[in-house]
């Protein structure tokens, strides 16, 4: 059978996928070049699906003053073949994300989609590379490169971003109650809902949830001992439990009023979600849920460790995720 678009058909065509890289790969590369005839574009095979692109203007390649051919410098960067799966997840809008050190072009040749990179220029006499030609990558192609390798060079550079001044900023309680991995995970899913990426940020906040609940439980049962609670029983009981729903049903109407989120058992809150799978969920709703999931077990972890906490926005998120089931827009 033969290969589609990401290994299916396209939505708007059943044209095989090699078929349409075949017919770019037509308008922007030329085979059979003249013997003697150096240009700008000049694509050369190497070993293990590398290449070499000429990127010297065409009029310093003509040979001048009894100057032979194979004399010529080329200025060449170096590319390498892509494999599927970098062009799909690297495609974004018709278009490639690429680097500022590096330039994609798609189907450049036999439809093979090759990515080249700035940071080294290789420096070839033609009579060196004349054997392994293949063709010439064609405009507007080659000069979008020209254009994106002359950016390159006269780049700004300026110092890195600290990652400790875009980070969401995280309480020192929080910071003692979550171990390491998931101190990681709660700044991974800050990081994700900053960048509006729902089903990543849901799953690192879900992934502490379901990884912790049991931790939660003890932290609750310190934090009632603390208030006052005598009898902490039932904590203990809820920590043997193999199932968070279970747990959390087993401490409802036992957890001091000063934990609850709005009058609702926190543990409830974040359970229910859990049962939700993603794949059933759009990205928005995701991205919702992740913001409901961080509101609510962020509230949690500050009373829990006696700190203040501001919460605008949590009577709204714990509406949401006392009723999880997602409502998509027909």
């Amino acid at each position: 059978e033969t290969e589609m678009l990401t290994n299916t058909e396209t939505r708007h065509s059943r044209v095989p996928t090699n078929d349409l890289r075949e017919l770019i790969s037509a308008t922007i590369f030329r085979h059979g070049l003249p013997e003697d005839e150096i240009r700008c574009g000049d694509l050369f095979r190497q070993p293990r699906k590398r290449y070499l692109l000429n990127i010297r203007p065409d009029c310093d390649c003509i040979p001048r003053q009894g100057v032979e051919p194979d004399e010529i410098d080329l200025y060449c960067i170096k590319g390498r073949r892509m494999r599927q799966s970098e062009l799909e997840s690297d495609y974004e809008n018709g278009r490639f994300r690429e680097r500022d050190d590096q330039g994609i072009v798609f189907a450049a040749v036999d439809g093979k989609s090759i990515r080249f990179r700035f940071k080294t220029l290789h420096v070839k006499k033609f009579g060196e590379l004349k054997n392994v030609r293949i063709g010439r990558l064609l405009h507007p192609s080659v000069t979008r490169l020209q254009q994106r390798y002359a950016l390159f060079l006269q780049r700004q550079g300026l110092p890195r971003i600290p990652l400790e001044a875009v980070k969401s900023p995280i309480s020192s309680g929080i910071q003692e109650l979550l171990s390491a991995s998931d101190l990681d995970l709660y700044r991974k899913g800050c990081r994700a809902e900053t960048q509006g990426l729902g089903i990543g940020a849901a799953m690192y906040f879900r992934h502490i949830v379901d990884g912790r609940w049991r931790q939660l439980v003890r932290d609750i049962r310190s934090a009632a001992e603390r208030l006052g609670v005598l009898d902490t029983e039932v904590y203990d009981a809820a920590v043997r439990e193999t199932q968070f729903s279970t747990a959390a049903d087993m401490l409802e109407g036992n957890i001091p009023e000063q934990l609850l989120i709005h009058g609702e058992n926190p543990l409830t809150l974040l359970c229910r979600p859990l049962s939700n799978p993603l794949d059933d969920m759009t990205d928005q709703e995701c991205l919702r849920q992740a913001s409901d999931i961080r509101l609510v077990l962020t509230a949690l972890l500050e009373s829990i460790a006696d700190e203040p906490n501001l919460r605008d926005e949590l009577g709204e998120a714990v509406s949401r995720l006392k009723n999880p089931t997602p409502q998509s827009a027909e």
